[in-house]
Parts: structure tokens; sequence; C-alpha cells
């Protein structure tokens, strides 16, 4: 506790006219009394929850990049261009001036789905199908219904109507993407990689190295980002290894996506203690026997209390003692 300290009385210098006079010393002679030295520095032990945690640089970027598998054979007559973006039915390519579209699902185009065709991958198509304003059913089958909506499909993007669809006419992707490094050129045969893709959306990303690896969130686990300062809720999207052996970890953050010139960091959260009581990380002396602190009583005299040390969390640290209560005053050397 900080007590109040009485001001140093001063010295009273009488001027009168010309001669100056100085009670109580020597005429032309002033001095000031020392100051009393400070008393110390104190801090109150609190109870509290502790929360560890550990700032990792971030940066700003897109993601991991992934080789698009194309699967149309013929030549490539058309390629988009390094940043565009492919949403939902969007044109992933042209081969023979034929357009190969996206449409979203983990299922790839293994087979011509064709009326009779049940499964996983026309689930997909029907779904896609559905969220592009066609009547289908919600079920595996693909039916007479589904061979009218894709011929309704086919013409509206001024196709062949065949009522049936296969690799050169759709691709499934996962998700919308954006086109990163194009490998490929127009003119060439299409391959099995014409270009690399990442997420649309701009990530904020981080790397773990050794036991904070071992440690590494998982995905669909809530973040905290620092952005310029300012703290922003974020929700990891991807977790991977690096070649060189190192954990990457994607974290998209909430509302607006931030400057590349940001100043990011990471909050890669730690143990948590609840209830427990806590004292300033300076508090903590090194004694003969272990770790103590000093107890400041109200009228100045102080006592070393032997304490055990627990979790440290930022600027605090969990002290367990018998002899310590929450509220009392510690010393806080500066």
């Amino acid at each position: 506790m900080k007590r109040a300290l009485a001001r140093p009385v001063g010295v009273f210098v009488l001027t009168l006219g010309a001669t100056v006079g100085v009670l109580g010393l020597a005429s032309g002679v002033s001095v000031a009394a020392d100051a009393p030295p400070a008393g110390p520095t104190t801090a109150p032990v609190t109870r509290t929850t502790l929360e560890s945690s550990k700032e990792l640089r971030g940066s700003i970027g897109y993601g991991a990049s992934t080789p698009l598998l194309a699967a149309a054979t013929g030549t490539l007559t058309w390629l988009p261009r390094p940043g565009d973006v492919i949403g939902l039915d969007g044109v992933l390519y042209r081969v023979d001036e034929k357009e190969v579209r996206a449409m979203h699902g983990d299922v790839p185009v293994f087979r011509n789905l064709e009326r009779g065709a049940e499964g996983a991958d026309v689930t997909q198509l029907k779904s896609n199908l559905r969220e592009l304003g066609y009547e289908v059913d919600e079920d595996d089958t693909f039916d007479w219904q589904t061979q009218q909506a894709v011929k309704k499909w086919q013409k509206d993007r001024g196709r062949e109507q065949t009522g049936w669809l296969g690799a050169s006419d759709i691709m499934f992707v996962p998700t919308d993407l954006r086109v990163d490094e194009v490998s490929a050129t127009v003119g060439e045969a299409s391959g099995d990689l014409p270009y690399t893709t990442t997420s649309p959306h701009p990530l904020v990303t981080t790397v773990l190295e050794g036991a904070d690896a071992s440690a590494a969130p998982a995905v669909g686990d809530p973040l905290t980002v620092i952005i310029d300062g300012a703290e922003r809720a974020g929700t990891v999207s991807g977790v991977s290894r690096t070649e060189e052996g190192e954990t990457l970890v994607e974290v998209m953050v909430d509302g607006e996506p931030p400057s590349p010139m940001a100043r990011i960091v990471v909050v890669l959260p730690g143990e948590s203690r609840p209830d427990v009581l806590a004292v300033p990380v300076p508090a903590i002396l090194a004694g003969a026997d272990g770790y103590l602190v000093t107890v400041v009583a109200d009228d100045g005299t102080t006592t070393d209390v032997p304490v055990e040390v627990g979790l440290v969390a930022g600027a605090d640290v969990q002290v367990i003692s018998s002899a310590l209560a929450e509220g009392d005053q510690v010393e806080v050397p500066s």
C-alpha cells in the first residue's frame, strides 16, 4: 500500500528592500532540506483467471496453393489470368472453344452424368442446379426432371442441349477459387495442371515451429488476431505442413480484409487457470530456498512470504501460499 508522505519543510526567505535575510542560516546562504526516501511501489494480490498465450507474427496471403486437375482433353483455347476469382458456374478454362464451368463439390466428375445415374456426384450436381435456379428434387437420382434442368442450363449458356454432362462440360471444385499461378499456355494440349488455385479470400497466415506446432489449433477453432493494435476475431480455416516441417495456420478474419501493409499478430491460446491468486511478475523474488514476495503492511513494515510460482500469463504470475490473501499489498521492485 502506498503511504502519503509529508512534504519537506522549506526554507523561508525574507526580503526587505535590498537586504536579504535567511531565517536560521547565515546571510546569503540558502540550503534546501533533503527529501525523505520514497516508499516502496506496491501492487495488490488479485484473485483472477489467468490465461497464457503466445503472440506470433502473421502475414496476409491467400493460403496454400492447390493444383487444378483438369480432365477435359483437347487444345486449350482460353485460360483465366492470375488473380481472377471463379465462382459457381464460372468458366475455369476452354478446350476446343468449349467452356468447362465450375460447380461445387468434393466428388470429381469420373463419369458422364446422365439419366439413370445415381450417387454422390448426382447429388452434387442437383444441389448446384438448385442454387442456380433450376427445379430438381433433393436426392441422388438423375431422373427425367434432372435431364430437363440440364437441358435448360445448356440452352441458357448456348450449348447443345444433350441433357447430360461430362468432364468436358463441368468440373467439381470445393468452393469459389482464386487463380494463383498459370502454368499452361493457350494453344497447347490440355494437361493435368493448367494452373494452381487458392482461397479467394485474404487470409492471415502464421507459422508454428517446435513446441508451438504440437499445440496447433484445429480447423474451425476461434483465434484472436491483432491488426495494427486492434483485436479482431478470426476462425482457423486451414492447417497444413510445409516441406520444411513447419505447421502453417490460416485464419479467416471477421470483417473487412486487412491491408497488405498491416502489422499483424496471431494470438495462440495456451493454458487457462481460473480462480487463482496472482501478482505482477516483478514482485517475485529469488530466495535461498525458493521464491518469495515481500508483503507490505499498512504501517509500512514488510514480511518476506515464501510462495510457489504457477502459470505465467502476460505481466502476471500465479502464486500459491497459505500466507497470502486477496488484497494483500506486495512490493514491486522498480
